[in-house]
């Protein structure tokens, strides 16, 4: 009874270990590429969606917002289990208690979810704002703490709220591939959505500057 015991034991130990070992060989680890999120696409707002964006900025955003703070990036993007983080540290602390200028966090973004095979297509929720630059500075607005980690998650707005304090020239956007977006701040598919966007992030630069 012993040795059967044993036997059934370490099969159900051996068999997820050897299952792990065979996908692991069909597993791509994004993040050792130099441009890891050209694999990917993303999408693109347009004029209404942009609207209700202006109007939740305006009324809701700075209230609704834990943390305000001006940072920049530290390190790469990491990755982990279909999200990702961007390491940065403080520069200003506009609002929130329990942060001081010269900490180091990492910001999750609220929709920053990556989707394997989704309709055939690998794609990247980025919430129509593009990575951080490095040596740049942004104002960002974040919701709450994930756990016990130095990490924060952006308010929850179907725009990420990560603002640049630099000017971008942001060009309107015909496809989602991420490697054609060039220098953009902000992903739209139209004129007008993109003038609304640069008008709310006008509106907050000058009020946290």
């Amino acid at each position: 009874m012993n040795k059967l015991f044993v036997f059934v034991t370490s099969l159900m130990i051996a068999l997820p270990i050897g299952a792990g070992l065979i996908c692991r060989q069909s597993f791509t680890d994004i993040s050792q590429e130099d441009k890891p999120f050209d694999n990917f696409e993303i999408g693109l707002l347009n004029e209404n969606t942009a609207l209700n964006i202006e109007e939740y900025a305006e009324n809701s955003l700075e209230n609704g917002s834990s943390y305000i703070l001006k940072v920049t990036p530290t390190d790469k993007v990491k990755f982990s289990f279909l999200c990702y983080t961007e390491p940065v540290e403080i520069l200003e602390i506009y609002k929130g208690d329990d942060l001081k200028i010269g900490d180091e966090i990492e910001i999750l973004r609220d929709s920053s979810h990556i989707f394997w095979d989704l309709n055939d297509t690998d794609c990247a929720n980025m919430g129509f704002v593009n990575l951080m630059n490095e040596s740049e500075e942004y104002l960002v607005f974040l919701d709450k703490k994930i756990e016990d980690k130095p990490v924060y998650k952006t308010v929850s707005c179907l725009l990420s709220a990560i603002f640049s304090y630099s000017n971008r020239d942001n060009v309107v956007l015909t496809d989602n591939k991420f490697r054609n977006t060039g220098n953009n701040e902000f992903f739209t598919s139209d004129e007008n959505a993109l003038e609304i966007l640069e008008s709310v992030k006008s509106v907050l630069i000058e009020k946290y500057s």
